[in-house]
């Protein structure tokens, strides 16, 4: 597997216009590992590229770009269950456990199951990125005010034949 591919590749790869790549640069929804070297171009590593495929998959679906920003600073999930999603959600419902400093864990357990349960506000998201079995348990059963869900597996599908190896490829489609 190659550590990092050029411009050429990602834009051929993902099908993403150079310049939209260098506005989402310049007005930082992604930010490169690595430094461009002039006329030469950038080599952009799987984070960068798996970031670029997300900003364009939300793009394409309409999104607000503000709105995944910090997840595209982060870059791929280094871990991907069978199904993975990328959940932003909005209005999650929390418990407010008062302070449970020095207390058994039988104590913390009490103070849990009796907390209060609050709706953050709906301006504000978190987002996360969760195993397809758990996206219930997540967002149904009025956990959630509302959600945006982003299936990941067939982005980091892309982002990995980009990276094989010429070898790697060519045994893979004989």
């Amino acid at each position: 597997m190659r550590e990092t591919i050029n411009t050429r590749d990602v834009i051929t790869g993902l099908r993403v216009a150079r310049h939209q790549i260098e506005q989402w640069v310049a007005r930082d929804y992604l930010r490169p590992r690595n430094e461009a070297k002039g006329r030469a171009g950038r080599e952009w590593t799987y984070d960068d590229v798996f970031a670029i495929a997300l900003l364009d998959r939300a793009s394409d679906m309409g999104l607000s770009l503000q709105k995944i920003r910090e997840v595209s600073h982060f870059g791929a999930p280094k871990f991907l269950y069978e199904e993975t999603f990328l959940l932003i959600a909005y209005g999650e419902k929390v418990r407010l456990i008062p302070d449970s400093l020095g207390l058994t864990p039988e104590q913390i357990e009490e103070k849990q199951a009796n907390a209060q349960i609050v709706s953050m506000p709906t301006h504000t998201a978190r987002w996360d990125f969760i195993d397809g079995s758990d996206l219930y348990n997540r967002i149904g059963n009025d956990a959630c005010k509302g959600a945006i869900i982003i299936p990941l597996n067939p982005i980091e599908e892309l982002v990995q034949r980009l990276f094989e190896d010429e070898a790697e490829a060519g045994g893979r489609d004989a």
